[in-house]
């Protein structure tokens, strides 16, 4: 596989969450084969059906994730704060959010913010619009369990 492609391979598994390289217990660093990388990807809904295509599922993923208002999933390590990475159109950027958060035990948080207050970590441009990653707080100490918030 040549340098390019591997390098896009292993860029691809990271859009997609995998862990492509792990040390053993001696310390030694250990690479997944690219064919475990291919199943893998695959499994997971990459639209990967041989070497040939991973540029071009890579640029997929790219744009699906720009375009993903918020990860589907965020996790507050014990009872820490919770930061959830939003993706905006700068078109969008300086709106007003309601956030709706409803508790595991049934309560229900509702807030609003304003997304040109909320810090900007990171920007690019895509198909001539620019998109901008902000960071939304959700304010306080969440309980253990599984919760849902809704945005608008």
């Amino acid at each position: 596989m040549s340098g390019n492609l591997s390098k896009d391979l292993r860029e691809l598994a990271r859009q997609y969450g995998v862990q492509t390289s792990y040390y053993d217990i001696a310390g030694r660093q250990r690479r997944a084969s690219h064919e475990s990388l291919l199943l893998v990807l695959r499994s997971l809904g990459a639209p990967i059906e041989h070497e040939g295509n991973v540029s071009a599922a890579l640029r997929e993923r790219r744009q699906a994730l720009r375009n993903q208002f918020a990860q589907p999933v965020a996790v507050a390590w014990e009872g820490g704060p919770l930061t959830l990475s939003i993706h905006v159109s700068s078109a969008l950027a300086s709106r007003p959010i309601a956030c709706h958060l409803q508790l595991e035990s049934g309560e229900s948080l509702t807030w609003s913010c304003n997304l040109g207050r909320l810090p900007t970590t990171d920007s690019s441009v895509a198909e001539g619009t620019r998109y901008l990653s902000k960071l939304l707080p959700i304010a306080g100490t969440l309980p253990w369990g599984y919760h849902r918030l809704r945005l608008e």
